[in-house]
């Protein structure tokens, strides 16, 4: 199935209609900073600057004009700035703008729509028991070698924090953060066979799965002066016990109730959780946990705090539109410089108020 033959499945002037007076809305949920659609000269939120771009609504269809820095103007609705921004198609930001206003869900890219063949079932390993054995003993050894973080005893992990701006749990860390002095680190070689590299201490993040149950140890190798370690892959998951515990799984920072602030990367919640300690905080570990992120049903308000990136923008479109899709209320969080994420927006601040 082509692009053109999915866009032909949506009305595009229907979805236009329906977008009529709720674009700021719309474009605010597809990762436009919410900051740009104030009506007054600004940075482009697709090409930058500092003053070429204005957001002006006219008409209630999204209008806006970017000189792009003394350039040919460009100039469009609301669908022209997402395709701008993001470098989508018509048909790409028509399918976008239907999901987010509940139109249209069926309708999907080509790569999403085509005939999924089914795996034949794997034959079920003998050894397979053996090996989810060996992970949860991994796990309990790790785990009994660690301790509840405590940064006044634990000096590679405060001064890592410290070097990324977040010295401001040092009296409050989160209950689900612990340290390991010496944490063995194993890569694989050219021939495919592990070695360990060595010790490093580490700083270690409770992973949960949807069922409130741990599952699995986020590790972080630090040197004893507080950076990362030399090498190859200095933040680790471990393997959990049990196939696909990881989906939608979290690193809880924070209990919650009915509101909920969700990131990627541990330190980009943890940096929210600094700016902001009226609300809750989880981290997802990465875009690709963002997107999959089960939260419960109790939560009715979420806040994405989205890295400013693509694959930031693409996971939080879709646990937006899922969000949505169960009645709950979201709010989308994002830095206003391109490539920045919130532990970057703690820095510029730290840095800001060092200045004053």
């Amino acid at each position: 199935m082509s692009i053109s033959s999915t866009a032909r499945r949506l009305d595009a002037d229907a979805v236009r209609a329906s977008a009529h007076d709720h674009w700021s809305a719309i474009l605010t949920t597809l990762c436009i900073p919410a900051e740009a659609l104030r009506n007054r000269h600004g940075p482009c939120p697709g090409c930058g600057g500092k003053d070429r771009f204005r957001y002006d609504d006219r008409d209630g269809a999204g209008t806006w004009v970017c000189s792009q820095g003394g350039g040919e103007p460009l100039a469009g609705d609301g669908f022209g700035l997402l395709q701008h921004v993001h470098g989508w198609t018509f048909p790409e930001a028509l399918r976008e703008v239907a999901g987010t206003l509940g139109l249209g869900l069926d309708a999907r890219l080509p790569y999403e729509r085509r005939t999924r063949h089914r795996a034949k079932p794997r034959e079920r390993r003998p050894r397979e028991p053996e090996r989810n054995s060996r992970a949860a003993a991994s796990l309990r050894r790790v785990w009994t070698g660690s301790e509840p973080l405590d940064l006044r005893r634990h000096p590679p992990a405060r001064r890592y924090l410290e070097r990324r701006g977040l010295g401001a749990i040092i009296g409050d860390p989160p209950s689900g953060l612990r340290f390991h002095p010496a944490l063995d680190y194993w890569e694989t070689d050219d021939d495919g066979k592990l070695r360990k590299i060595g010790e490093f201490p580490a700083l270690l993040s409770v992973v949960t799965a949807p069922s409130g149950q741990p599952v699995s140890l986020h590790r972080t190798y630090l040197t004893p002066e507080g950076t990362k370690a030399t090498v190859s892959s200095p933040r680790k998951m471990m393997t959990p016990a049990t196939p696909h515990a990881l989906a939608g799984a979290s690193i809880r920072l924070d209990s919650c109730d009915t509101t909920l602030a969700v990131a990627e990367g541990l330190e980009t919640a943890l940096a929210a959780r600094v700016l902001d300690r009226s609300r809750p905080v989880w981290s997802a570990v990465n875009s690709s946990g963002l997107a999959a992120l089960v939260i419960p049903p109790r939560v009715r308000e979420v806040v994405i705090l989205v890295d400013h990136d693509r694959a930031g923008m693409d996971a939080t479109r879709k646990l937006a539109r899922r969000l949505l899709g169960e009645g709950r209320t979201v709010r989308i969080a994002l830095p206003s410089t391109p490539g920045d994420d919130w532990n970057d927006v703690l820095g510029h601040a730290s840095i800001r108020n060092a200045a004053a």
